[in-house]
């Protein structure tokens, strides 16, 4: 769902990562965009659902609290929003050139 011109909202919660890839089989994705990140080194999981439409931060919330407790895990959504440019381009850090062998280099379009 749109903030502005320059956002986007996000529901987003922290979750034991052996629940996160559970979680997503659960929530009904249709009408968000569920995404996860885990900090291997924290242990820290992250989830977010961004909504498509007016009105889904409400659904997301929802979905993510129906969710968590069928799992049995206890979350405190909170809503945000998310610069375009940051939604659009940020998933671009994680991906860099990798070496595969000495003949095979895979190499992103954005990377230098």
């Amino acid at each position: 769902m749109k903030h502005s011109n320059d956002s986007v909202y996000c529901v987003t919660a922290t979750l034991p990562p052996e629940t996160a890839g559970a979680l997503f089989e659960i929530i009904d994705s249709d009408g968000f965009t569920p995404t996860s990140w885990h900090d291997v080194e924290s242990g820290v999981c992250r989830v977010s659902l961004f909504p498509d439409e007016p009105g889904g931060v409400a659904r997301a919330q929802t979905a993510l609290l129906a969710a968590a407790a069928l799992l049995g895990v206890t979350v405190e959504p909170a809503v945000c929003s998310v610069a375009q440019a940051d939604w659009a381009e940020s998933w671009k850090r994680f991906f860099h050139v990798e070496k595969i062998s000495d003949r095979v280099v895979v190499r992103p379009s954005w990377e230098p």
